[in-house]
């Protein structure tokens, strides 16, 4: 039941809750009561869940040993590649100088060098690529043998986009966060490394502070003249506008939503192609 349940939710918008009430309504035709009203729901949801965790948790596994196979075998072929050529090397002995070289010993010759030089291609090739994680997310940007096209302006083109609209709201009991369950192939970044990497950028760009900001005002009120940044097409006042607006709305924001919200938002990096990375 859990495997149609499963397939039925990804043609259709999963609803747990009408799903135990059309099964309550039918048990109850049937003359099954049961204890409680809504008494299928909870538990349905939870094994729906874990259902889907067991899945994904295979998937990550099948894939995983179809990698380290795949990568088990470069590593032989690569070594299997230099052992023969360390062999071929010692045992090379030179043709007796009356004897002409065959037409057969040349073609095998130039079939030895192929292969060796299409090998080494490869591996320099698998060198250079995306990694096998991006190739995944979008095979589009990420995929090809030569991702890289010097007539283009970029190779990749990503972008960060923001839903402050997708909140998570406080539990009635317990604490704000439950125990952790990551979905094996989880493209959310851990908490930990998001506050590893803010305490650097704090460092590295500390924030101005009030006084400083006006301390930059002209003594007479006259606003300061307008510039350009390197490598930008509008003018700072345009860029300070935009961020004085951006800094008030999500302190009113946060103020009134905080109290009722674990999360207030949610941020993704994507590509063109709109898949998450």
């Amino acid at each position: 039941m859990l495997d149609f349940v499963n397939e039925l939710f990804v043609r259709s918008p999963p609803n747990t809750t009408a799903w135990c009430d059309s099964l309550e309504a039918f048990l109850s035709s049937r003359t099954y009561k049961l204890e409680s009203r809504d008494a299928i729901r909870r538990r349905f949801g939870n094994a729906l869940q874990w259902y889907g965790n067991l899945i994904a948790q295979k998937e990550h596994l099948i894939s995983g040993v179809i990698n380290e196979g795949s990568l088990k075998y470069l590593a032989e072929a690569g070594s299997s590649l230099e052992s023969d050529d360390i062999e071929g090397n010692q045992n090379y002995e030179p043709p007796p100088s009356s004897s002409p070289t065959s037409v057969a010993d040349e073609a095998s010759d130039d079939s030895d060098e192929s292969h060796e030089s299409k090998n080494t291609t490869n591996g320099e090739s698998d060198l250079q690529r995306p990694s096998e994680y991006l190739r995944k997310r979008c095979p589009l940007c990420f995929g090809g043998d030569n991702p890289h096209d010097p007539n283009f302006m970029a190779d990749i083109i990503v972008c960060i986009d923001a839903c402050f609209t997708h909140k998570r709201r406080n539990p009635a009991k317990g604490g704000a966060k439950g125990p952790e369950n990551l979905h094996p192939d989880t493209v959310f970044v851990p908490e930990k490394y998001v506050m590893e990497m803010k305490a650097l950028v704090e460092t590295v760009r500390p924030e101005k502070s009030k006084g400083k900001e006006k301390a930059n005002v002209p003594s007479d009120g006259q606003p300061a003249e307008d510039s350009y940044e390197p490598g930008m097409k509008v003018p700072v006042s345009a860029l300070e506008g935009c961020l004085a607006s951006f800094i008030a709305e999500d302190e009113r924001r946060t103020k009134a939503s905080t109290q009722f919200f674990a999360d207030t938002g949610l941020m993704a990096m994507l590509c063109h192609h709109d898949h998450v990375l």
